[in-house]
C-alpha cells in the first residue's frame, strides 16, 4: 500500500461515492416527478398523497401529513393543487374547524387506477426481490446516513416535497 494514501483519503473517496449516489437518487426522483407532470398532470409528491388518500379512504389532513412525514404547511400546498385539479375534496367537520377531512374524488380515484406506480412502489417491489440480509443492510445504511447528516425524518422529507 502506498504510504501517501491515508485513511482520510479513503474516507473522502467513500464520502464522494455516497454523495454521488444520493445525488443520482434525488435526480431520479426529480426526473420521475417531471415525467409524471408532463404525462399525467400530477407530480410525484401529489401522486404519493393522492395514493395514500385513495388507499386509506377519507383521512384527516394532519394524519396524512404524519403518515407521509410531511409538515402541515407542505401537505396543505400539495392538497391545494390536488383540489384545483379536482382530485380531492376537503371538508371541515365538527366544531373544531382545524380538523380537515380529505376525500378522493372519482377523478382522483381514476387517476390512481390509471397512473403509473408511484416511485416508492417501484422501489418496494425491487427491495422485496433482494435477500432479507441485503434489505436489512440497506435499511441500516440509509438510516445511518440520515443520522450522520443530522436530519430527522420530517426534516429530510420536508425539503423534497414541495
Amino acid at each position: 500500500m502506498n504510504s501517501d494514501y491515508t485513511s482520510t483519503d479513503t474516507a473522502d473517496a467513500f464520502t464522494l461515492r455516497i454523495l454521488l449516489a444520493l445525488r443520482r437518487i434525488i435526480h431520479s426522483v426529480d426526473v420521475y416527478s417531471r415525467q409524471l407532470n408532463v404525462m399525467h398532470n400530477i407530480t410525484g409528491p401529489q401522486l404519493l398523497c393522492l395514493d395514500m388518500i385513495v388507499r386509506n379512504g377519507p383521512i384527516i389532513q394532519s394524519e396524512l401529513g404524519k403518515k407521509l412525514s410531511i409538515s402541515v404547511s407542505t401537505i396543505n400546498g400539495i392538497l391545494d393543487r390536488l383540489e384545483v385539479k379536482n382530485f380531492v375534496m376537503r371538508e371541515r367537520k365538527d366544531r373544531d374547524r382545524r380538523k380537515v377531512i380529505i376525500t378522493a374524488t372519482e377523478r382522483g380515484r381514476e387517476m390512481i387506477s390509471n397512473a403509473p406506480l408511484p416511485i416508492q412502489d417501484r422501489l418496494l417491489r425491487a427491495v422485496q426481490q433482494m435477500p432479507v440480509s441485503e434489505q436489512i443492510s440497506l435499511t441500516e445504511s440509509l438510516e445511518r446516513i440520515t443520522q450522520l447528516m443530522g436530519f430527522s425524518d420530517a426534516t429530510a422529507t420536508e425539503q423534497n416535497y414541495r
